[in-house]
C-alpha cells in the first residue's frame, strides 16, 4: 500500500459508497485500494476531481469493477493522494 495515504479505515465502518460520498464532496483526486482477506487482489478506484474515471478488481475494469466492489463489506481501504 501507498506511503501517501491521506485517509483509511474499514469496510465495517465506512462502506465504500460513503467512501466515494466523501471523496466526490471534497473533489479528491488520487487512488482508493480496497482489500479483504477474501480476495488476493487489491480492488481500486482511481479518482478524479471527486468522480471515479476507472477502476480494476481481479478481471473486471471499469464501471463493472466499481460495481463489484459495492458488495464488499469487509475488508480495509486506503485513500492516497
Amino acid at each position: 500500500m501507498s506511503n501517501n495515504i491521506v485517509l483509511s479505515g474499514t469496510l465495517e465502518f465506512l462502506g465504500i459508497s460513503e467512501v466515494l460520498q466523501l471523496l466526490g464532496t471534497n473533489k479528491c483526486s488520487g487512488v482508493l485500494r480496497v482489500k479483504n482477506r477474501y480476495d488476493e487482489d487489491d480492488g481500486v478506484i482511481y479518482i478524479k476531481k471527486g468522480n471515479p474515471v476507472d477502476a480494476e478488481n481481479q478481471s473486471l475494469r471499469g464501471i463493472e469493477a466499481v460495481n463489484s466492489l459495492f458488495g464488499w463489506t469487509e475488508g480495509e481501504f486506503e485513500f492516497s493522494r
